[in-house]
């Protein structure tokens, strides 16, 4: 509900408000401090309902018209902003799995120099003549060897007589 003036005091439409020093006011004829109307305070504001369920809209084609342009222009555009920063995108993934890529080198760096370092503490010589000792190993006689290539051929292995050859790969 609006508000208006005529809210605060009910006027009333046989008397006329008296003068206040020439001033229409509320108070009497005597009163110093009578209030000046109020802006619009002979406005009456009426509600009344409207009951517009029954009305059905017209459809307007020139707003479906524009619906679709607007719809195509909004598609064209963002398929342009993509396509226009793809190789911005694909050239930030590619720096990230580079960036990747190095670490995992220096990664697999470190683990290799670790590696060729316990390789080396396992083959010292030192320590195979050590472990030989404590589980008594001993040197194979002669005649226990058995000499995989005995004519030096550049076959890999020895092979028997009577087998036959296989060719190199």
């Amino acid at each position: 509900m609006a508000t208006h003036a005529s809210w605060y005091a009910e006027p009333d439409p046989g008397n006329p408000r008296p003068l206040v020093d020439g001033v229409h006011g509320r108070g009497t004829q005597g009163e110093l401090y009578a209030l000046r109307p109020l802006p619009n305070e002979e406005i009456w504001v009426f509600r009344k309902a409207i009951d517009n369920s029954a009305l059905m809209r017209e459809a307007d084609p020139e707003a479906r018209r524009r619906c679709r342009q607007w719809i195509a222009l909004t598609a064209a555009a963002t398929v342009l902003a993509v396509l226009g920063l793809w190789p911005r995108v694909e050239q930030a993934v590619a720096g990230y799995r580079i960036e990747a890529l190095r670490q995992e080198r220096e990664m697999l760096l470190a683990e290799l120099a670790a590696l060729d370092a316990a390789e080396a503490k396992l083959l010292d010589p030192r320590r195979l003549q050590e472990l030989a000792r404590i589980q008594q190993f001993m040197d194979p006689a002669p005649p226990q060897i058995q000499h995989l290539n005995p004519d030096h051929r550049d076959e890999l292995a020895y092979r028997a007589e009577g087998e036959p050859a296989r060719p190199h790969r």
